[in-house]
């Protein structure tokens, strides 16, 4: 029940901001900064960890950027792109990831890839999510090219099968997969009424097993 609770107080003040930038068009995006708690059933020796997430919006230019840290490993990556009446272009995205003594870092342009459809990084693909979803209606399909942490880009299909609720949450039932990889798809029930932010987020694999859960802790207007 408390659960529920923090779910309902989360997506209030959510509506009541929306409603808020939209009276006064003050801001097509406000920041913010917010906090999730991960679960993964994938990863024994760290089940659960806290990504911290800040995202900035001025004139156009939108940084996000999310860190996480658990036990030895470190992740942080960084993603700065453009949006503008609903129109996003992306730009540059940056990773660093440590685990224990190994360290990785990449770096790389999505404007360096020219394809027909648009291309964007993991964060950049959270915040276009927010408005693409809600434009769809069930079953229909669009396809956008997303580039990983390699700087390898590959076409991603995302499906919007319909809408249910979980948690006390109306969320968007979505199946996702790269046209590479068909038969390795996932099922993703979202919560992303909020440009970036994510509410709530459940991942399962394509033979049903549950992969991830993000769950909102806590976020607050910069």
């Amino acid at each position: 029940m408390k659960k529920r609770l923090v779910y309902l107080t989360a997506h209030l003040v959510l509506l009541s901001s929306i409603l808020l930038v939209s009276a006064t068009q003050a801001l097509a995006y406000p920041s913010f900064e917010a906090s999730y708690r991960v679960t993964s059933n994938q990863y024994s020796l760290a089940p659960s960890a806290t990504i911290q997430h800040q995202l900035t919006y001025d004139q156009g230019e939108v940084t996000s950027h999310m860190n996480a840290s658990v036990r030895l490993a470190r992740w942080e990556e960084t993603s700065t792109f453009y949006a503008e009446n609903g129109q996003l272009e992306a730009g540059n995205f940056d990773m660093y990831t440590r685990v224990i003594l190994r360290r990785r870092n990449y770096e790389l342009a999505t404007e360096d890839f020219d394809q027909e459809l648009p291309a964007y990084d993991r964060q950049s693909a959270i915040f276009y999510m927010a408005t693409a979803i809600h434009d769809m209606e069930p079953d229909q399909i669009q396809s956008i090219m997303l580039v990983d942490e390699r700087g390898l880009a590959d076409e991603l299909v995302i499906d919007l099968a319909g809408f249910t609720e979980m948690e006390g949450l109306k969320v968007a039932e979505v199946y996702f997969w790269k046209t590479k990889k068909p038969a390795e798809y996932t099922q993703a029930y979202l919560a992303i009424d909020y440009p970036g932010l994510l509410v709530f987020a459940q991942v399962h694999g394509s033979k049903g097993e549950k992969l991830l859960t993000f769950q909102l802790l806590d976020w607050e207007r910069l």
